[in-house]
């Protein structure tokens, strides 16, 4: 039996009463000596910048909501006047004597953090401990995105000071707790491996195309987003750090091969001891021996159905994690082929998390890939290679950025997706419809600038797995800070439908919490500017509506894109254009039985 008591301490005893800090920690105990307390004096670590989103913010209510793109059926429209700031705070070790170990260490509204309470409002406000007053930023530049140069283009928005009027705490889930079904993480890694990874592209134009109807580059690697396979350990760390036999995970991987594939591989064997030879998932399963990954043995789940085959690979114990992390070193590191079919994949995990794993809460998508779809016909789709033949969609491909956009609204939105994007050859830009997927869903967004920097070296893995520690922290809730800039919702300031970037600084600021002097020195984590070579500014845009909002109409020069930005250029030849009967032609749109379906039709 352990009972445990916390007693509340004037700031100028702490740390002169060392006698009592241990009930500070734990609380009294009886009858269990062996009972682990909760270390509740931890400290900050890390304040994260995490992501950037247009956003309504109102002080009067002291709520921010959103503002992700042109306003969806039964959606009001809201003209933005600042912008979301989606912030991580980390802590130090967190012991959680219900779940050991805790690997969550982000820190919740209500932790208790040198003594006091991280709270937004209280009984009293003079005992909050979070609010507007705390948080200032400086804007350095807000220009059109584009490679960083560390100038700013855009003189007009340089230098912004700027306080926060607004600051909530989203909730996602409490801490880990056996005894509560809703503490639990449910997690979907969904892992690129379309043509780019490995460098399967035309070698002409750098895009991804079917595989029978192109010539790949000699040089592959020079072409690959990640040749030296360092999202593989990024994704390790990031699988380890869900909390053991609670959080349960499921591992997706898309590419242009016949169908969405289920992340799961048990090929590895016990070597030595007693069970020599046996199939295992961890060394616990090798009395006297070791479980070591064999390429060559069978994997199981290659023999099992879809729907069998996820029931098996989902769930919260080592062994799923084993096959899941597997499945990362035997298949993914050699997986790289066609086209990237990302909404179907979404699609695949969405569904397994909503109605097939009877899963109802703290749902989340993890997206690691380095480019757009290129499946469906969009503004990324290959209409004609270069060999200039026609091409179809990928003959698998059942969703689009819309049925899948359709199908969240309806449901609610009940899952949250966040992405890590970093660059490939062909696809060095962010992705709006990636942007504008995790805005509504409540999730975050993270951009990596690969092609500039080494990517066979520390710089491209530590950015990668930086990226994933910051959705790692923000699975169970995040900050949301909101800070007013009138430039925002004006149009000759802010152009609607262009992507911005912002360099500069969130500082969050308590003489309360002394730790948090420690982190304004050691961290950079509240910066989002170019360091060195990466690239860490904040991105945003405001999508355009319609055509009118770019200055053009549909197929021609300044249309707006799905994505919600203006292009200056005329659309594809063979894009849909006019609902599906008709095509985009030259920089008009075609109807009728004989509208184009690629260049070859428009001449």
């Amino acid at each position: 039996m352990t009972r445990r008591t916390h007693l509340w301490l004037p700031a100028s005893l702490v740390g002169t009463v060392a006698t009592l800090v241990w009930i500070v920690a734990g609380g009294l105990v009886s009858c269990d000596s062996t009972a682990k307390f909760s270390l509740l004096d931890r400290k900050f670590n890390d304040v994260q910048v995490v992501s950037a989103f247009p956003a309504y913010v109102d002080s009067a209510t002291g709520t921010i909501v959103r503002v992700c793109g042109a306003p969806l059926d039964g959606e009001t429209l809201l003209t933005p006047n600042g912008l979301e700031f989606t912030l991580n705070f980390v802590g130090s070790e967190f012991k959680n004597a219900a779940c050991q170990p805790e690997h969550d260490l982000s820190i919740k509204e209500g932790d208790l953090i040198e003594l006091l309470r991280v709270q937004t409002s209280s009984k009293s406000k003079s005992n909050a401990t979070v609010g507007p007053n705390n948080f200032d930023a400086t804007f350095e530049c807000i220009e059109p995105y584009a490679p960083a140069t560390g100038a700013c283009t855009n003189p007009s928005l340089s230098g912004l000071k700027v306080s926060a009027s607004v600051v909530t705490y989203s909730k996602v889930a409490d801490r880990c707790d056996p005894e509560r079904e809703d503490t639990r993480q449910n997690v979907a890694l969904l892992m690129d491996a379309s043509g780019s990874v490995l460098g399967f592209v035309d070698a002409t134009t750098s895009l991804e195309d079917q595989p029978s109807k192109y010539v790949p580059p000699s040089n592959i690697k020079d072409f690959s987003s990640d040749p030296s396979s360092l999202r593989i350990p990024a994704a390790h760390n990031f699988i380890d750090q869900l909390n053991d036999e609670r959080d349960r995970s499921i591992g997706y991987s898309f590419g242009d091969d016949g169908q969405i594939k289920i992340a799961a591989s048990d090929q590895m064997q016990c070597i030595a001891g007693s069970k020599n030879g046996a199939i295992c998932s961890t060394d616990d399963d090798c009395p006297n021996g070791s479980c070591i990954v064999m390429e060559s043995a069978d994997n199981s789940f290659d023999d099992l159905g879809p729907a069998e085959a996820e029931s098996k690979a989902f769930g919260p114990f080592p062994k799923h994690r084993a096959w899941l992390k597997t499945y990362l070193d035997v298949v993914l590191k050699t997986e790289g082929e066609g086209r990237a079919p990302l909404w179907d994949g979404l699609t695949a995990s969405y569904n397994w998390l909503t109605a097939k794993s009877g899963v109802k809460e703290n749902r989340h998508i993890v997206v690691l890939t380095d480019g757009p779809d290129t499946c469906t016909y969009s503004e990324d789709f290959t209409f004609t290679g270069s060999d200039g033949q026609c091409r179809t969609e990928c003959i698998n491909a059942q969703a689009t950025w819309k049925t899948l956009v359709d199908k969240m609204q309806q449901d609610g939105w009940p899952v949250i997706v966040h992405f890590v994007q970093f660059q490939a050859k062909g696809y060095l830009k962010p992705d709006a419809r990636m942007q504008e997927l995790a805005c509504r869903t409540g999730g975050t967004y993270q951009f990596i600038n690969a092609r500039e920097l080494n990517l066979s070296g520390t710089e491209f893995g530590n950015a990668m797995t930086r990226a994933l520690i910051r959705v790692r922290n923000a699975l169970g809730g995040t900050w949301r800070v909101g800070f007013p800039i009138k430039q925002v919702g004006q149009q000759s300031d802010i152009a609607t439908g262009t992507m911005y970037a912002i360099s500069g600084h969130v500082k969050f600021r308590n003489q309360k919490f002394p730790s948090l002097d420690t982190v304004e020195q050691l961290s950079d984590s509240w910066r989002f500017a170019l360091d060195g070579n990466l690239d860490r500014r904040m991105l945003f845009r405001i999508g355009c509506g319609g055509h009118s909002d770019c200055g053009g109409q549909e197929c021609a020069s300044d249309h707006c894109t799905e994505g919600g930005l203006c292009r200056s250029g005329s659309s594809p030849n063979g894009m849909l254009c006019a609902g599906t009967a008709g095509r985009c032609c030259n920089g008009g749109c075609v109807t009728g039985a004989s509208a184009p379906k690629c260049d070859a039709e428009c001449k």
